[in-house]
């Protein structure tokens, strides 16, 4: 249990940035897979081991360097590398890999946790952690904004997910990102940073953003052209403290999901912001354990009070 005491008395608004395919949901509507792929690839993205007899990665790097390395923009190659990632097992099976009982056992484990008690079905809803954590927040009176990121097409699926369920928050504004522009339903383009990041703040309300995934990949997927994820170190607009979750986050500087912007021109290196503003995913995690995202998010909110001590 975390409490106020252990925090400064004036909190921050924190800024809750959140994928939705492989952060808060086992499904990934941009890459048009079902629910057990995405089981599959969370489990090859979070298994670490010696594949070839050299040094231990996870089973979707050693796809990726080894196995079919190439530009992962390139549309054949990334067909070829799901459909390889989507027979981690079996390639298990017939490598005879140790790895294969800590897989299966994990596996169970999560269609375990997912099963509803009255009807047997499974059903991978939003991971109970991102309520967890919201409760923890309102718990200790932080104020938060929500604000949903996503390159897919499941956004209003999971918006209307979230404001159904008992402990969820309610969307006030479904924008777009068009390249670098915010694009909102009664308002001209908001171009520039600063005044995207002001809309945000000062609204007071949550966010569902749908990202521009063709920008992106037009571009040939450089962190430049990814999400826009905005942050203010400057201290001069109310106390804000602005956080990225995503499970494809790489911490490259040149060729990642998300573009890191400070908005008054301080930029920091994408990798010193890793484990302070911006969180790669471990999928498996984020299911399995309730306080996932609680953890982090406090230790960021200490981290920032400590930096203005």
């Amino acid at each position: 249990m975390h409490s106020t005491a252990q925090l400064n008395q004036t909190m921050p608004r924190i800024l809750l940035n959140f994928d939705l395919n492989g952060t808060l949901i086992l499904k990934d509507t941009s890459k048009k897979v079902d629910d057990q792929y995405m089981i599959i690839s969370a489990l090859a993205e979070t298994t670490f081991a010696s594949w070839n007899g050299k040094q231990s990665t996870s089973f979707k790097q050693y796809v990726y360097t080894e196995l079919l390395p190439g530009d992962k923009s390139n549309p054949h190659l990334k067909l070829e590398r799901q459909k390889t990632i989507g027979k981690f097992v079996e390639w298990l099976k017939k490598n005879q890999h140790p790895a294969l009982e800590s897989v299966e056992k994990t596996y169970r484990t999560i269609i375990d946790k997912f099963t509803d008690s009255k009807t047997g079905e499974i059903n991978f809803m939003i991971f109970p952690s991102f309520y967890v954590m919201i409760n923890q927040l309102r718990l200790n009176k932080i104020p938060f904004t929500i604000i949903l990121r996503t390159f897919g097409s499941d956004l209003p699926e999971v918006m209307e997910e979230i404001e159904k369920h008992p402990d969820g928050v309610k969307f006030s504004y479904q924008v777009k990102f068009d390249g670098p522009r915010l694009i909102v339903n009664g308002m001209r383009p908001v171009e520039k940073a600063d005044e995207i990041f002001d809309l945000i703040l000062n609204s007071e309300k949550h966010f569902a953003i749908q990202d521009d995934w063709k920008y992106w990949n037009q571009h040939k997927e450089q962190a430049l052209y990814g999400k826009p994820f905005l942050y203010d170190l400057s201290g001069t607009r109310a106390k804000n403290l602005s956080l990225f979750f995503d499970d494809n986050i790489t911490g490259d500087e040149h060729l990642d999901i998300i573009h890191p912007c400070e908005i008054s021109g301080h930029n920091i290196v994408t990798q010193a912001l890793c484990d302070w503003l911006i969180f790669p995913v471990n999928t498996m995690e984020a299911m399995l354990d309730d306080n996932y995202f609680t953890n982090r998010v406090m230790k960021a909110l200490k981290l920032s009070e400590l930096d203005k001590k």
